[in-house]
């Protein structure tokens, strides 16, 4: 591997570690959906009903990744070839290392060649992305409405979470060859096409 190819294929891993956390998520909000959970010893005599306990546990985790990200400190990044595949990467990075003005910083990015090209491919992705949004949004009320209040809405939705946990790091090793453009311009046409298969069931 060059260096790129190895700190995309991190990147790949580290999408695939959050998306297999997404899909434990499905799976924990069906568990816990119609449950009851009496948290007396927290102070709290009313029970809980299972999904409240759900978010309670998501704000406790949270709480703690907010009092981890408070121990993080900046590392040193060096210029030169050896910190970045692109001189004015590493630039950047040793500027938000050394603690330099952020407007200062805002105004480097801004300049750069490549950022009017990647601010307007990000707000035309705002559509597709939106479809990602209604898999955690509108997806449970789907099912529901179509299946009952039995469905295990939480692990058929994550059934999308463990495919994207599984599969980017290979993806991304067998198409190591192609532009990151083209790459993700094939995987908004995967994702734009994908939901049609609910058009002929809802089995």
């Amino acid at each position: 591997y060059t260096a790129t190819s190895s700190r995309n294929f991190a990147y790949a891993l580290l999408s695939s570690i959050l998306n297999l956390g997404g899909a434990i998520a499905g799976f924990v909000i069906d568990y816990l959906t119609g449950t009851s959970w009496n948290l007396g010893v927290l102070g709290v005599d009313t029970p809980l009903s299972g999904m409240r306990f759900a978010l309670l546990m998501g704000f406790a985790t949270n709480a703690l990744c907010l009092l981890l990200a408070c121990t993080l400190r900046p590392i040193k990044i060096e210029d030169g070839p050896s910190a970045s595949d692109s001189p004015s990467e590493g630039g950047l990075a040793g500027a938000a290392a050394d603690g330099g003005n952020p407007l200062r910083i805002l105004r480097q990015v801004v300049a750069t060649p490549n950022f009017g090209r990647f601010f307007w491919m990000m707000l035309l992705l705002c559509a597709i992305k939106t479809e990602w949004h209604h898999n955690a949004a509108t997806l449970p009320k789907y099912l529901i409405r179509t299946n009952g209040d039995t469905v295990p809405y939480g692990s058929i939705a994550s059934i999308n979470w463990m495919i994207a946990g599984v599969l980017p790091p290979i993806v991304q090793s067998l198409l190591s060859s192609l532009g990151h453009y083209d790459i993700i311009t094939l995987g908004c046409w995967i994702m734009g096409i994908a939901p049609l298969i609910m058009v002929f069931g809802t089995s």
